[in-house]
């Protein structure tokens, strides 16, 4: 919704590490495990951030290292969408079953297991450039405070 209403390409660096290895998420993690999904994650943000403009949606555990930070820190704006762990959970419900790291995971384990990716994560995301709550929000009002944001 944000790059529709700035008019500029919207990327997704999940979708940029499938159409490289030419596989789903759940098929890398099954065939190559974890750590090539994150190898070819941190490739995809540097493809990404390189682009002139656009909006970029990072996987979950993309900003989570010092060296993606440093990408990230290039002419960008990074914007962490913040809501409670039940709130995600919430969310997720039902859309679980491509996401390896919650495979094997029954549905009431979802928010505990969110609340501890976020204990880890969290410092990371803390250090965009704008954080929104958006437990409260509709996607709309999230695109304009984020709008509002980059206006002033």
């Amino acid at each position: 919704m944000l790059a529709d209403r700035l008019g500029v390409p919207f990327l997704e660096t999940d979708q940029v590490v499938e159409m490289t290895l030419g596989l789903s998420i759940p098929e890398i993690f099954e065939k190559h495990g974890e750590q090539m999904f994150r190898d070819a994650e941190s490739m995809a943000l540097r493809t990404t951030v390189m682009l002139p403009e656009g909006v970029i949606a990072l996987g979950g555990g993309t900003p989570c290292s010092e060296d993606a930070q440093a990408f990230l820190s290039q002419d960008c704006l990074t914007i962490y969408l913040q809501a409670p762990a039940v709130v995600l959970a919430k969310r997720l419900k039902g859309r679980t079953w491509d996401r390896p790291l919650f495979s094997g995971l029954k549905e009431e384990q979802h928010a505990a297991y969110i609340t501890s990716l976020l204990e880890q994560r969290e410092p990371w995301y803390l250090r965009a450039g704008l954080v929104v709550h958006t437990q409260a929000l509709s996607p709309d009002q999230v695109v304009d405070v984020i709008l509002n944001h980059i206006v002033k």
